[in-house]
């Protein structure tokens, strides 16, 4: 689907926007840009990052491959040895600019594709130092140890995700924690994970939807959901969902109707999702300034269902 060209702005999270109050104020807005980048040319990667950061959104996502003859981390999806694709110091200097100070909480969201584990480590840890001011910090533990505007996490290879908390946890401090999921698709196995302790450096919690949905109805898995949030919740995990894109959506006088077209973002956001990824950022933000910020959040306590065996 085309991002819509309008720009409608994705308020969020702790500190709402200017002349907004009370509890709408305090709601954030759980949207996550998939992938704001393009392989094809920079060109389409600095429209696709300038228009999330344009729609307001509060959580970026990027790919890269960390590359030493190109200058480090190249922002790219597949490729190893990318002709022409940027480095992700330059690409994402408009993002680091309009944040520091926009108010409210931010993520950046790195996922590592690829490299030796040693180097990765290393220079992501010298790359988010450039930035420290402004960063959540966190002791080796995984502990909050300060909080700035912009937290980040690290996702993709968990190998690699893991070198760099192995070695930031030697010099004492973490810039950014990884996320963890379950080893595998059921229900059963997201569980068993929940239930365990969370690792130290792991704050993130990546799911596919068809982990949530199993093959059920749309009636059938919010409560699901629910059950998901308070697990994620209880380790101190931040939840994201990927990768969840709408069909075409249905208008009413050049209002958006709610209805079957949006009905996994609406789960998600009774149910209390942290982040929706998605590929639709100017739509996304303008369903959550329709409809998704009105929602009711489902009530605690209700008995879950439960995933069908997918």
């Amino acid at each position: 689907m085309a991002m819509m060209a309008a720009v409608i702005v994705c308020t969020s999270a702790v500190a709402g926007p200017v002349g907004q109050t009370g509890a709408d104020a305090a709601r954030p807005c759980p949207f996550a840009g998939h992938n704001c980048y393009s392989d094809l040319n920079l060109r389409l990667s600095r429209h696709k990052l300038a228009t999330a950061l344009r729609a307001g959104l509060r959580t970026i996502e990027v790919d890269v491959h960390h590359n030493p003859t190109a200058g480090g981390f190249v922002v790219t999806h597949t490729s190893k040895d990318p002709p022409a694709e940027p480095l992700l110091g330059e690409f994402l200097t408009p993002m680091w600019r309009q944040w520091r100070d926009e108010p409210g909480e931010h993520i950046l969201i790195i996922d590592l594709k690829g490299g030796r584990p040693d180097a990765v480590a290393r220079d992501m840890h010298e790359y988010l130092r450039a930035y420290r001011d402004v960063l959540c910090t966190f002791a080796p533990d995984g502990s909050a140890r300060s909080t700035g505007p912009i937290r980040v996490c690290l996702t993709g290879s968990r190998a690699l995700g893991q070198a760099y908390i192995d070695l930031a946890g030697r010099k004492g401090e973490l810039l950014a924690l990884r996320d963890g999921s379950p080893g595998g698709r059921g229900g059963d196995a997201l569980r068993r994970y929940l239930r365990r302790p969370a690792r130290p450096g792991v704050g993130f919690l990546t799911l596919p939807w068809g982990v949530v949905d199993g093959g059920s109805a749309a009636g059938d898995y919010v409560d699901w959901l629910s059950e998901i949030v308070a697990g994620a919740r209880r380790n101190g995990y931040q939840l994201r969902v990927y990768t969840l894109n709408v069909p075409l959506p249905k208008r009413l006088d050049g209002r958006l109707v709610s209805g079957e077209w949006d009905a996994h973002w609406s789960a998600c956001v009774r149910a209390g999702v942290d982040m929706i990824s998605t590929d639709t950022y100017a739509l996304a933000a303008e369903w959550w300034k329709q409809i998704g910020s009105k929602l009711e959040p489902i009530q605690p306590g209700a008995k879950s269902k439960g995933p069908a065996s997918p």
